[in-house]
């Protein structure tokens, strides 16, 4: 993917490739020539451009990825219930995730496995005392935020267990919906859903100021 500027290439396993890009430093490179038309008019609904550059840019990337490396054509994307986008039945050996965070887009591919990303921007202003519930949080991890005195591990580690669940849910294919105070991420790396064993990997965080993590189904 040389005409790409890539931020950072993350193998996980011989299936699974993740790749982070940057959205100023790629936003000339968006081939929409690869992106269906139909996917094009639907994205460009979206009145902010970044958020629809963010949207395309992460199309055209994998569209190109998957040409290139696997020789598809077809690009016919369809969303699940929760709106987890899948690849019609000819590509469904591909599966993908995408995660956007300011200027910043993550991009996994896994052939046959079930997978979810997410990054989240670690923002100095969120009153992070007011997020964490037991709406969200299960008590483990609300015990592991509230033992760290240091203001800035205690936001690290508010948005580490929050990425950590966003890319759980998004492995499963559930929505806004699913019970995130039901997933134990201090305690637990393997996950047992609808009779398939998923595992969590913590990722980091990415220039001290975003955690990413990833998902997928073994």
């Amino acid at each position: 993917m040389e005409n790409y500027n890539i931020e950072e290439k993350i193998t996980v396993n011989q299936n699974i490739q993740i790749f982070l890009l940057n959205l100023k430093k790629n936003v000339d490179n968006i081939d929409y020539s690869i992106i269906p038309i139909s996917q094009i008019k639907k994205i460009s609904s979206y009145t902010n451009i970044k958020d629809l550059n963010k949207k395309l840019l992460a199309r055209s990337f994998l569209f190109q990825f998957l040409y290139k490396n696997y020789g598809f054509e077809n690009f016919d994307v369809k969303f699940n219930q929760y709106k987890k986008p899948y690849f019609s039945q000819k590509n469904k050996e591909i599966q993908f995730s995408f995660s956007y965070s300011k200027e910043y887009i993550l991009i996994a591919i896994s052939s046959y496995k079930d997978i979810g990303v997410d990054i989240e921007y670690i923002d100095p202003y969120l009153a992070i005392e007011e997020m964490c519930s037991d709406e969200i949080f299960c008590q483990s991890e609300l015990v592991e935020i509230n033992l760290l005195n240091n203001p800035i591990k205690k936001r690290k580690k508010f948005f580490q267990i929050f990425s950590a669940k966003e890319s759980l849910i998004k492995a499963f294919g559930e929505g806004f919906y699913f019970k995130a105070n039901t997933l134990d991420t201090i305690n637990n790396k393997f996950y047992l859903y609808k009779d398939s064993k998923f595992y969590y990997k913590n990722l980091g965080i990415w220039q001290n100021n975003y955690s990413i993590a990833a998902s997928y189904k073994l």
